[in-house]
């Protein structure tokens, strides 16, 4: 099922190990992460298959980045707010948490969740249950002030260092 409206997009998933990814992922980032999310994460992550493939940096508010001398951005994970839906016993609990994602990840069908809980644990979720995730917004995509002209004034990083 996919829900497009209000640019919020909603998909069923379907909870699985992934490759063990998680634990250092968010350890690298940890710091980072609490600065910009406001919270401490969950040392891991939890996977989900997507039943339609998604690209996450449409979505994603937030990024673990920098900008490079020349003003193009190095991005390392994008981050996307997201409301997870899991149903048990006719009842629906919502819950806020974020996608990571790294760019150039082949499997675009596949999420990691990072969230302040285990939430397998919290929620008591295994491996083939069946939850709904909700993407919030499309993101509109932003020009850094000044990147074009230093650009144009000064070239890309690779044509800097070869001159």
């Amino acid at each position: 099922m996919i829900i497009i409206g209000n640019d919020m997009l909603t998909l069923k998933g379907k909870i699985a190990s992934g490759a063990m990814r998680g634990s250092p992922l968010v350890d690298t980032f940890y710091y980072r992460l609490i600065g910009i999310l406001g919270v401490e994460p969950f040392k891991g992550t939890m996977d989900i298959q997507l039943e339609n493939p998604v690209d996450v940096s449409l979505y994603s508010t937030k990024a673990i980045d920098h900008i490079l001398i020349d003003g193009t951005k190095k991005v390392y994970a994008y981050l996307a707010p997201i409301v997870l839906t899991i149903r048990k016993d006719g009842r629906a609990e919502d819950y806020n948490c974020w996608v990571i994602r790294e760019p150039g990840y082949p499997q675009q069908d596949m999420i990691e969740v990072v969230a302040r809980d285990s939430l397998k644990d919290k929620f008591g979720l295994k491996d083939g249950d069946i939850v709904e995730i909700t993407f919030l917004s499309e993101r509109k995509r932003k020009k850094v002030p000044g990147a074009e002209l230093f650009r144009r004034l000064y070239g890309t990083q690779s044509q800097m260092m070869k001159g």
